[in-house]
């Protein structure tokens, strides 16, 4: 995801500035405290600005409401509207964060960060119409991004414009041709597409950017099986059993390779690992869900799936959620689910 943004003000006041100071001396905790006694008052529009800044920075509990405030003062506020969107995300409430991003394109219809998050949000849902729209309103912009050329890359392949996605994938390795995860990225595009061969050796590339990316060696292991290359698979898969890496993605993928081998119990440990690092980490809990389900202890399955579900509505996981109520007997319940589920895929 990109990183925080503040647009300062063209004629800051001179309190503006100096605390600007204090921020680009990396002193951003000092210039918080020296601000504890602004208040939200239209008099004072720039400090609540780069008070609400800071305290999204430092995830404060109290930002959510403080912008909240802060917007109905100044609803014309692009810096405000999206700090907002960007501290809805920290809370996991997509719904929110959209209003505010799309808020910041009323204002400001080329605020490129807005566009990114929204043509993310659209991604995440498969809407990959409206996502390509915001990511080419934010590559016009910007077009030294190469994030916002890999997103839109990928729309592109679930689109089946490969052509398009190509090229974007081209442009964005132009400009950081050392991202190992751009290469994971078009990687995945060849191995959609069955052009394994050109998986592996993107996977390989970004192998040999990044020796401890668990999941282009369990992607790479994919594309080798497939090849009947299965002593080569097998190294792979070794290789990501024998990473110790402090990361929710690397326990997600070992659980992944313990769970293809049927240790289900070392899966369940890797998994547990993983939500103990990201506690709404959607993979972790969708794998530990199913896991679940797989060892008939269908109520902590579907307690994995609810945690899952107050992060994103997505069918598959309404699904999954279906048949554990199924399971227990929860007939009407489950149906009802089933039905939404395929509203959504619709």
């Amino acid at each position: 995801m990109k990183d925080m943004r503040f647009i300062v003000p063209t004629d800051p006041t001179s309190e503006t500035r100096r605390l600007l100071q204090l921020m680009q001396q990396g002193r951003c905790d000092e210039a918080l405290r020296q601000m504890s006694e602004v208040k939200i008052e239209s008099s004072q529009r720039q400090l609540v600005e780069l008070k609400a800044f800071l305290m999204v920075l430092f995830d404060r509990p109290e930002a959510a409401r403080f912008l909240t405030d802060a917007c109905k003062l100044n609803p014309r506020s692009v810096n405000l509207h999206y700090l907002q969107g960007r501290q809805a995300l920290l809370d996991n409430d997509n719904a929110k964060a959209e209003k505010a991003f799309r808020r910041c394109t009323e204002i400001n219809c080329d605020d490129v960060e807005a566009n990114f998050y929204l043509g993310y949000m659209h991604s995440n849902r498969d809407d990959y119409k409206r996502a390509i729209e915001y990511f080419s309103a934010a590559a016009r912009q910007d077009p030294f991004d190469p994030l916002i050329f890999q997103q839109r890359a990928i729309c592109y392949g679930q689109s089946e414009q490969n052509e398009l996605a190509l090229n974007d994938f081209k442009r964005a390795l132009r400009l950081d041709p050392e991202k190992a995860d751009l290469y994971y990225s078009r990687g995945i595009f060849y191995a959609l597409n069955d052009n394994l061969e050109d998986a592996i050796q993107d996977f390989s590339t970004a192998i040999d950017l990044e020796p401890r990316f668990c999941q282009a060696y369990l992607s790479r292991a994919c594309a080798y099986e497939q090849l009947d290359r299965i002593a080569d698979a097998e190294a792979d898969i070794a290789m990501v059993k024998n990473l110790d890496v402090q990361s929710s993605d690397a326990y997600v993928c070992k659980a992944l390779v313990h769970k293809s081998e049927h240790e289900d119990f070392a899966a369940l440990y890797d998994l547990d690992k993983a939500l103990s690092l990201d506690p709404s980490h959607m993979g972790a809990l969708m794998e530990r869900g199913r896991l679940m389900m797989d060892m008939e202890d269908y109520v902590l399955a579907e307690k994995d799936f609810d945690t899952a579900l107050s992060v994103s509505q997505e069918p598959e996981l309404l699904r999954l959620k279906a048949t554990c109520l199924q399971k227990r007997g929860l007939t009407d319940e489950a149906f009802k689910l089933f039905a939404e589920s395929v509203r959504r895929s619709a």
